[in-house]
């Protein structure tokens, strides 16, 4: 049972949040689609950080102190920026908060998996 509650929250809140940015955009030029793009990007993003912090470590070049203080925190925002990085090229894209919503959708579905693994790591 608390392990239904606390996943319904690690869903949830993360995902109501975003519902809040998103009806907070006056001038809705982004594209929900895109929102829904960069949530499963943020998804992806922290399964290759899950494969390359690991493997940093394996490879010895840093330590494990050091990936969890500072290389592991650059990889998983490097890996989420990416698919801003696309959007924000493209010819559409005209207004920084539809970057701030693209943002949170990636940074959120790196969250929600991320609460996940906390949550079956921690019962």
């Amino acid at each position: 049972m608390l392990i239904t509650l606390a996943l319904g929250i690690a869903f949830l809140i993360p995902l109501v949040f975003l519902y809040f940015v998103k009806t907070r955009d006056l001038y809705a030029t982004g594209k929900f689609p895109f929102v829904l793009v960069t949530i499963v990007w943020g998804l992806i993003a922290y399964l290759l950080a899950a494969q390359i912090n690991p493997a940093i470590i394996q490879a010895e070049w840093a330590t494990r102190q050091q990936v969890i203080r500072i290389v592991g925190p650059f990889v998983e925002e490097l890996l989420k920026s990416l698919i801003l990085i696309y959007l924000v090229r493209r010819a559409d894209f005209n207004y920084v908060v539809d970057g701030a919503i693209y943002g949170f959708g990636a940074g959120i579905g790196f969250a929600i998996i991320e609460n996940s693994e906390y949550i079956f790591g921690n019962p």
